[in-house]
């Protein structure tokens, strides 16, 4: 495996990169719980 310019193919995989609609479902659900998780620890120290 060759290295080519790693910045311009990151970028590339990132543009082409397509999630399936229940992949972009739990990334929500995901950050959702996160962001419960991390308020209710903050407001609780």
């Amino acid at each position: 495996m060759a290295m080519q310019n790693s910045k311009t193919s990151i970028f590339q995989r990132f543009n082409s990169y397509q999630p399936s609609k229940t992949i972009l479902v739990w990334a929500c659900v995901a950050t959702v719980v996160a962001t419960i998780v991390v308020g209710f620890n903050w407001a609780a120290g």
